[in-house]
């Protein structure tokens, strides 16, 4: 067998178990997937920020975000700016 034989032959494997190294992770994935369960209080609400249900997990340092937060709704806490003028005719 030529070097040049052999180096195509060896090529083909690495793809090859690349492809099912690859596809062995995408199962292992979806598997701890379907066995994840989020839960909360009864005590709060979920919220995302504007997303509109888009929730998407994705793997990878890169890639890490919230799914979701969770906001308590009591106590409920209010911040916002006031001018003194404002907050003067407020207090008489």
């Amino acid at each position: 067998m030529s070097a040049e034989e052999y180096d195509r032959r060896a090529a083909v494997r690495n793809e090859a178990e690349a492809h099912i190294a690859s596809t062995e992770a995408a199962l292992r994935a979806r598997t701890q997937l379907e066995f994840t369960r989020v839960t909360a209080t009864d005590y709060g609400s979920s919220g995302t920020g504007g997303d509109h249900g888009r929730h998407l997990v994705e793997s990878g340092a890169a890639q890490v975000k919230p799914l979701t937060t969770l906001v308590s709704l009591d106590p409920i806490y209010v911040y916002f700016d006031v001018d003194e003028q404002t907050t003067s005719s407020m207090r008489g």
